[in-house]
Formats: C-alpha cells, structure tokens, sequence
C-alpha cells in the first residue's frame, strides 16, 4: 500500500510540478525497492549518481547481487548496465558514424543547471 500511495503522490507532484524530476526520480527509486523491482531499482539509481562516483556505483553493484533472486545475477547485471549505456547513445549522422555515449543522468544536469544558474546570478 505504502507503494501505491508513493506513486499516486509521485505523479501528482509531477503534474502539478511541486518538485523537481531529480526528486521524482529518487522517489521512484524508493517506489522500485518497496515491490522488489531490483531491475527497475538499479536502472533509476544510475539516474541519481554521478557516473565518475565509482565508489556508489560499486555499492549499487553489490547491493544488486546481494539482493537478486535471478539465477545469473552477474549477467543480469551486466544486461542492465549495457541497456542503460545503449539508451544513451547518441547516434550521428555525420561520415564518422561513431556512437558517442551521452554520460549525463539527471544528477548530472542538476549539477550541471544548478551551476549555470550560479554562475548567470554572479555575473548579471
């Protein structure tokens, strides 16, 4: 139940724009661990580090394997990451063709806005 109300209030916040979708995102993180959705729980938690913090991502990794029922955590794992990085592709349509990996969760662009805010408030 604890879930349902979590999700209702989620995406009554977004709809009315109460809070930020780095917030929705961390309380969907919480929505994902309460009905066991580790899958889901891994792929929000690497919208909510710093992809350079590889300290956290280590942990995540560990608390995955720790807490999986799958009979192949270790590839299951690995899928998880590769699908996150192939959906962060950016594909150019220039003579190169190399795909480019977009290395930015939405931890990232808050930093990222919150800066240039700074930085657009220092030098008006």
């Amino acid at each position: 139940m604890e879930a349902k109300k979590l999700v209702q209030e989620t995406l009554d916040d977004l709809d009315t724009e109460r809070i930020p979708v780095s917030l929705a995102v961390q309380k969907c993180t919480r929505v994902a661990r309460l009905i066991n959705d580790y899958k889901g729980f891994v792929r929000l938690r690497l919208e909510t580090v710093f992809h350079s913090n590889t300290e956290e991502l280590r942990k995540l990794k560990i608390d995955f394997l720790s807490n999986s029922t799958l009979k192949e955590p270790q590839q299951e794992w690995k899928q998880i990451i590769e699908d996150y990085i192939s959906n962060r592709k950016a594909h150019y349509l220039d003579q190169s063709k190399e795909e480019q990996l977009i290395g930015a969760s939405v931890a990232d662009i808050v930093f990222c806005k919150r800066k240039i805010h700074s930085f657009a408030i220092k030098n008006t």
